[in-house]
């Protein structure tokens, strides 16, 4: 367990779990230090622990209690297995983050990267148990529920549906809407801009007729072959080039094989997003997260609205084939510019906006 600060003024409790990604701990970690350093500890648990033979005696007890328990439950034998290794991963954390803190109650306000998992939402509820408020962040596009889509993850509002925290902490007007739509209380809901965005200029396009393709992830890649082979009619057509940055989760090589060399490339995953979006004049994208950045930012952006469309509800320059591409591409002036503005990029000064929240928790 790493800890940035452990300071009898610290009233505010960054907790970050073992996340996969790089930006996420990033971002974790801008969001913290809107607050002066005095005010907060941060910590962030490693992956791995040493063997203890005190501590397998006692797994081996909570274990037989555990299973026990889950003998009742109409789970899976594999379900009830991953079940007991997220037990076993969470009591260790508790019971380090206890013996560290000799007690939770000093931290007023406690902050998560994302209650509706199960490590998070556990020590959501640990830490109100002992005294503290909570709050979660949002850290990609969060959606309300959609009829007919209870199949597929990004539709189905888990992030608001099992969020226990006291405060979800989202980044624009956009957002809160979706969060009202799914039951989340007004009361509960505070909009303090896009966190992944903390203290980053906008982007500077380049001149040169290139455009990125930012492809979508796992449970929209139907859509990852349409946006390829839209982009390589204009670039044809229009004597531009594109190059295609895959989704975090993917190897980076599942298209080769339909992008044209003479047209376009393929992004390496080691490549910064400020770099990619600086080597390209404008943008396509889908359903990515990666929207909502690049609109912040300045980028231009042309929206492929797909059959599940993250962003329906939004007057983004859209299109659902070539021609209504070109049509946009051609287009002089956004009339919803403004609009759209409201609905994703308020406020413009995310780190006083986080600071004035936090505030009321630690002081100016």
């Amino acid at each position: 367990m790493k800890i940035k600060n452990i300071s009898a003024n610290s009233t505010v409790l960054f907790l970050f779990l073992p996340e996969g990604r790089s930006d996420s701990k990033k971002m974790f970690s801008d969001v913290a230090n809107t607050i002066a350093h005095r005010h907060y500890d941060l910590v962030i648990w490693e992956k791995c622990r040493s063997f203890s033979l005190k501590r397998s005696l006692k797994m081996v007890q909570l274990f037989a209690s555990w299973w026990n328990a889950l003998r009742q439950q109409e789970y899976g034998f594999i379900t009830k297995m991953l079940i007991l290794k997220i037990l076993t991963d969470i009591k260790d954390k508790q019971d380090e983050l206890e013996e560290t803190y000799k007690g939770l109650i000093k931290f007023k306000l406690t902050v998560f990267f994302y209650d509706a998992s199960p490590f998070d939402n556990y020590f959501s509820q640990l830490l109100q148990a002992s005294g503290s408020t909570t709050a979660t962040l949002q850290h990609g596009v969060m959606l309300a529920p959609r009829p007919g889509l209870e199949d597929n993850i990004d539709f189905v509002g888990g992030e608001f549906k099992n969020s226990v925290s006291d405060y979800f902490l989202v980044w624009n007007e956009f957002t809160r809407r979706e969060a009202v739509k799914a039951g989340i209380s007004m009361d509960k809901i505070k909009v303090l801009g896009i966190a992944k965005c903390l203290g980053l200029p906008p982007f500077k396009p380049t001149l040169r007729k290139t455009f990125g393709v930012i492809l979508d992830g796992f449970y929209e890649k139907e859509n990852n072959p349409v946006m390829i082979e839209i982009a390589c009619s204009f670039a044809k057509q229009a004597g531009y080039r594109f190059i295609v940055r895959y989704h975090p989760n993917f190897r980076g090589d599942e298209y080769t094989d339909i992008i044209p060399k003479a047209l376009g490339e393929e992004c390496s995953k080691t490549v910064s997003l400020e770099d990619f979006a600086n080597n390209v004049s404008f943008c396509i994208i889908s359903n990515s997260t990666v929207m909502f950045e690049f609109l912040y930012r300045r980028m231009d952006v042309f929206h492929y609205s797909s059959s599940n469309d993250k962003f329906k509800d939004l007057p983004l320059k859209s299109f659902r084939s070539l021609s209504e591409f070109v049509g946009q591409f051609n287009l002089v002036e956004n009339s919803k510019e403004r609009e759209l503005e409201d609905l994703v990029c308020q406020p413009r000064d995310i780190s006083s906006a986080y600071r004035n929240f936090f505030s009321n928790y630690c002081g100016n």
